[in-house]
């Protein structure tokens, strides 16, 4: 389930909406290395594989790829709601298509396209339960 929260774990990310925003939000500090908001541990340090900064710029990495798969238009829009702090419930059509363009597992199609995907088989699911509610 997707909530809000002010900080996710590396291990928590799934890209739902709500840490595609926190993402998106913290994208200068994860491209410079740095996980946003990351606890002081005072626990034994351990021995890891890979230098510290290297989870934080995979994330960066996989968030820009996420927003480039977008029409300039639309993450612009979707960035720009996102600096003022709208909540996704409040934004309008596209930043919000955008929102879950991007979220989840990759789309193998373009976002247009998707688009017109989403908005017609609605539609047609619709009239699909309304011929059925009319069947005896």
């Amino acid at each position: 389930m997707c909530v809000g929260k002010e900080v996710f774990l590396y291990s928590e990310i799934r890209f739902c909406t709500h840490q595609m925003i926190w993402l998106i939000t913290n994208l200068g500090m994860l491209e410079q290395g740095d996980w946003p908001d990351q606890a002081d541990d005072s626990s034994p340090s351990r021995i890891s594989a890979e230098a510290s900064f290297t989870k934080a710029v995979e994330m960066a990495a996989e968030t820009k790829t996420r927003l480039d798969s977008l029409p300039k238009y639309a993450r612009d829009h979707l960035r720009d709601l996102i600096d003022a702090g709208i909540e996704i419930d409040n934004m309008s059509y596209t930043p919000r298509m955008a929102l879950y363009y991007i979220s989840g597992q990759r789309k193998d199609m373009n976002f247009t396209k998707w688009c017109w995907q989403r908005r017609h088989r609605k539609s047609e699911d619709k009239t699909s339960s309304q011929i059925a509610k009319m069947s005896p």
